[in-house]
């Protein structure tokens, strides 16, 4: 029954007030009571047709019983359970756009004569990749991207949008562009069956958005404005500071070339790393010599719906008021984040209430006004953007003789959040939970073999493995010399006739079928290449060395109950069979075929080289059935794949500010209310955040 349930019978009938339950005792003393009643005002607040007049009028009367008890300080020590973890406001809340979506579409839709540039920062994972489609209400998108990964992901939204698309993909001239079959306008059709079997790409007067890569920019844009007007077009640049790390790079002339051949007058500049308006005052200076009269909007935002913790290479989470004992390198970082509050995500909201609770309890501010209850006046204030925001308030206006005697209570009261920070496929595995996991590094081959190492898999189960692998290889050896053969041989066979030119150049893509259409010696060797295939042996590792499978969990984490391991949920693999068997006949390295086994895809120069495994391995990823995958920083880019937790490489020693960031935004996308980490093998890494 509801507490106050006897109140709000008040002027029902005398039986009914004698059934209700007698009144709790005091609320103050169950803290408990202010997590429903922070999800009720907060749910009150969403977009409910038809509500029920009696439920309405019963949750405003339990408000405003206990209103007045609800204390600000409280909730806020409990903000991690009460707010973070809150499954009725996360779960049930209306589904709306991001705050700088929000602050776009009426920017662009204003004054559509007047030439805009647009610098549009905001945390990844937070939807700007998916922006261009409400753009393109108002305009013709170009959409640039360096990765295709990312323009496909943009295509299938597209798709499913029912818009109009193109693509500009390694284009040589405006003649390699291909349209959707919803953006073509002039088509040939099957008579019989009605479908398109030919599309006219040199007509797109349908197309509303093109998707393009950096090479193709210009190609794209005279084919765009071929058939629109430029006022009505607009450049959406995806991660423009991409390369900029490097002290030289291709893609920095094309970048140099796209900025000053751009013909389009609208142009929006996305990236979570751009750097500010100030910071790019030549930039804006050119555009706005080119374009008379235009416009410059800057949109920052810092949404933040989730903690991301960064943990160090002991294992303990950090925060400015945990690394800086020296009372100005604390504010200096302070003001640094205040700047950049994309950095807020990355705040673990329990070691941020403990500092906010320690410094009100304390009454360690330099004035009274910086105190919580003053700072949250109204419940709806409560959420972990604000909470996090008045941590780096409290940040700066803490008193600097207290600060040495904060620091030493911090320090002292620190406990590690993991034991280990390194045994990824041992010890730690269990720490890894919920989804796959990101290792980024420069010698990443070192890194794959040091997973093997410390997974101590023993010497005659490796060997077995190795035989296996052996016996396959010899196998893909003879299955190659083979279709070497069998293709030459189709090739002295022909005829010269067309048809069987078009035959023998398709049959790469299916050779068997073509094998039957030639000689008897031809189609014995497509029989030889599949008794060959049927030889193929697929091995398959023991659970126990199998990062987060049962066995293993039993080897390396045997202090763990199972009530504990299934509520940390520590995520392992879902490779199946037919996966590594195809992978068991690929020429790339042993090493990479074990690890294959134990769940984990490496991404090397000399695996990206084999086109057939880079496609099994980002297939997995997609679908995260990977529980590892150990890549250099250059695989940022190139994926939106879901990570919830990740690892930088102390080999890392050049890597920017940026570059951090943008790989910290792998980690922690599209899913809330799970736990999520980067670790740190290197603290440097975190001062150049902080």
């Amino acid at each position: 029954m509801y507490p106050y349930w006897s109140e709000y019978l008040q002027g029902v009938s005398e039986t009914k007030r004698k059934r209700a339950p007698p009144m709790p005792a005091a609320v103050s003393s169950r803290p408990k009571w202010m997590y429903y009643y922070y999800s009720i005002c907060l749910l009150r607040r969403n977009s409910i047709e038809h509500m029920n007049p009696h439920v309405d009028a019963f949750l405003n009367h339990v408000i405003r019983v206990v209103e007045n008890d609800f204390d600000p300080a409280a909730f806020i020590k409990k903000a991690y359970e009460f707010v973070e973890k809150n499954e009725f406001v996360f779960k049930c809340s209306d589904a709306k756009l991001y705050e700088h979506q929000k602050e776009i579409f009426p920017v662009c839709k204003s004054n559509p004569a007047v030439p805009k540039l647009i610098l549009y920062i905001a945390p990844t994972g937070t939807g700007k990749t998916l922006t261009p489609i409400g753009l393109s209400e108002h305009y013709r998108v170009i959409f640039v991207c360096a990765a295709r990964h990312v323009g496909l992901a943009l295509a299938k939204a597209c798709i499913s949008a029912k818009k109009r698309v193109a693509f500009a993909f390694g284009c040589g001239s405006v003649d390699n562009i291909r349209l959707h079959y919803y953006a073509a306008k002039d088509v040939v059709r099957d008579r019989r069956t009605g479908g398109i079997r030919k599309v006219d790409n040199s007509v797109g007067d349908n197309v509303e958005i093109m998707i393009s890569d950096i090479k193709s920019y210009r190609h794209a844009m005279y084919y765009m404005n071929a058939f629109n007007p430029l006022n009505k077009l607009l450049l959406y640049w995806d991660e423009p500071t991409i390369t900029m790390d490097y002290a030289e790079h291709e893609f920095h002339e094309l970048i140099k070339d796209n900025w000053a051949e751009n013909i389009v007058p609208n142009v929006v500049l996305s990236s979570a790393t751009l750097p500010h308006a100030a910071e790019m005052a030549p930039t804006i200076m050119d555009f706005q010599a080119r374009f008379s009269g235009a416009q410059v909007h800057s949109i920052v935002s810092h949404d933040c719906q989730k903690t991301i913790s960064l943990v160090s290479k002991d294992g303990y989470v950090q925060l400015p008021h945990l690394m800086f004992e020296r009372y100005e390198d604390m504010r200096a970082s302070a003001v640094h984040c205040r700047a950049n509050k994309t950095l807020l995500r990355y705040f673990d909201l329990r070691e941020g209430v403990k500092f906010i609770t320690h410094v009100n309890e304390g009454q360690l501010w330099t004035s009274a006004r910086y105190a919580v209850e003053r700072h949250f006046s109204d419940i709806s204030d409560i959420n972990m953007t604000n909470i996090k925001a008045y941590y780096l308030e409290l940040l700066e206006n803490v008193q600097a003789d207290q600060w040495p005697g904060i620091w030493t209570h911090f320090q002292t009261q620190r406990t590690r959040m993991h034991t280990s920070n390194v045994n990824f496929s041992a010890q730690d595995a269990h720490t890894l939970t919920c989804g796959p996991t990101l290792f980024l590094a420069n010698d990443v081959e070192k890194i794959a073999r040091f997973a093997l190492q410390i997974a101590q898999i023993p010497e005659c189960v490796m060997d077995d493995l190795m035989e296996i692998i052996e016996h396959n290889n010899v196998i893909k050896d003879e299955m190659e010399k083979l279709e070497r053969e069998m293709e030459d041989a189709m090739e002295e066979g022909v005829k010269t006739n067309d048809d069987d030119k078009d035959k023998v150049k398709d049959n790469k893509n299916n050779k068997k079928v073509d094998a039957m259409r030639f000689s008897p010696e031809v189609r014995c060797m497509q029989e030889k290449i599949d008794e060959l295939r049927q030889q193929v042996k697929w091995g398959a590792l023991n659970d126990m060395f199998v990062p987060n499978r049962a066995e293993h969990l039993k080897r390396w984490a045997p202090h763990l109950s199972e009530e504990a391991i299934a509520a940390a949920n520590p995520f392992t693999s879902q490779v199946e069979p037919e996966d590594v068997e195809r992978i068991m006949v690929l020429p790339i390295e042993n090493i990479w075929k074990v690890l294959l086994m134990m769940g984990i895809g490496v991404m090397t120069e000399q695996s990206n080289s084999n086109k057939t495994y880079t496609e099994i391995m980002k297939n997995l990823a997609q679908n995260q059935r990977l529980y590892l995958i150990i890549a250099s920083t250059d695989y940022i880019y190139g994926t939106n794949y879901q990570f919830c937790h990740g690892y930088l490489g102390k080999d890392l020693s050049d890597i920017s500010q940026e570059k951090i960031i943008q790989a910290l935004g792998r980690i922690g996308r599209n899913k809330l209310q799970q736990e999520y980490s980067i670790r740190f093998r290197d603290d440097a890494h975190l001062l150049k955040i902080f």
